[in-house]
Order: C-alpha cells, then structure tokens, then sequence
C-alpha cells in the first residue's frame, strides 16, 4: 500500500476484493481506504472462483467501518439487496459496458444506489 500511496494524488483511493471476513480484516490491516467484496453474483466478465455472496457482504458490513464495494455480476435488476446488504458503492462492467445506452444505464444504477 505503501508504494501505492506514493504515486496517488489527493482524493484517489486504494482497496483490495475480498471474499471472505478474514481478507476484510487483513485489507483494513492494511490501510486500505475501502474493502471491495465479491464476487457478489455470477458474472460472464471473469470466472469466479469463490463467491462472496450477499451473506458475507451483510457479515462483513457488521463487522467493518470502512466504505464497502461491491462487485461481480451487479446490475439494476440486482443492486437492491446489494446496497441493502450493506455496500456503499458497486463496481460494475456489463451493466454499463455492454448496454446499448451506457449513459442511460449509470443514471439507473446511481438513481438506485440513492445517489
């Protein structure tokens, strides 16, 4: 994080993807700025792995004070229970990259993140 650090300028952030509490807690360990959790869904972007799932964003965000992205497989249809579950933030790529409308698309998912 360190050497990161030094090539960032004022209001960019850094912070690693996790699956599971135990990364989370190694990445605040860190001094990250926020904790990305995922893969929340499927997603045709990048083979998963391990999923983290809605049940493991809803653990971390009880046990984690630092802003919380989520991220795999998000969309407007899906973003509720994601920001119910605790995510401040949601990474996404289909949702905007592969619609026919991308402008029209972030609209949507900031009009249903709250912003």
């Amino acid at each position: 994080m360190a050497a990161a650090r030094k090539v960032l300028v004022p209001g960019q952030m850094i912070g690693t993807s996790n699956h599971a509490m135990q990364e989370a807690l190694v990445s605040i360990s860190e001094e990250v700025d926020y904790v990305a959790v995922g893969a929340i869904y499927g997603t045709a972007t990048k083979e998963v792995t391990v999923s983290a799932g809605l049940e493991t964003l809803a653990k971390i965000r009880g046990e984690v004070d630092y802003p919380i992205a989520a991220i795999g497989g998000i969309n407007a249809s899906n973003i509720g229970p994601v920001i119910a579950a605790g995510a401040e933030m949601a990474c996404v790529i289909s949702a905007v990259g592969m619609a026919s409308d991308p402008e029209a698309a972030t609209r949507e998912l900031v009009a249903l993140i709250g912003g």
